[in-house]
């Protein structure tokens, strides 16, 4: 999706530019548990979730321009097999 941008940036520009690409890949996680899931007195459950979140940012610029583009996508892991009961 964002190379049609680029490219039209490009044939809109009308003149020939020396542009500078760069592209800036990023990845984070985030790891959560909770040992009451449901925050229930008589049926504690717990979870863990695993959150991953990989971006990738794309910038062209030359002389008096700069264009940025940001995409990721968020997933999302729960784990649900562990359960506590109330003693």
């Amino acid at each position: 999706m964002a190379y049609p941008l680029f490219v039209v940036v490009m044939v809109l520009s009308g003149s020939a530019h020396a542009y500078e690409w760069t592209l800036d890949p990023k990845l984070s996680a985030d790891v959560m548990h909770t040992d009451n899931l449901q925050m229930s007195v008589s049926n504690k459950q717990s979870d863990t979730r695993l959150q991953i979140r990989p971006t990738l940012t794309a910038t062209v610029e030359d002389e008096t321009e700069v264009l940025s583009v940001n995409g990721g996508r968020l997933s999302n892991g729960y784990d649900q097999a562990g359960t506590e009961r109330q003693k």
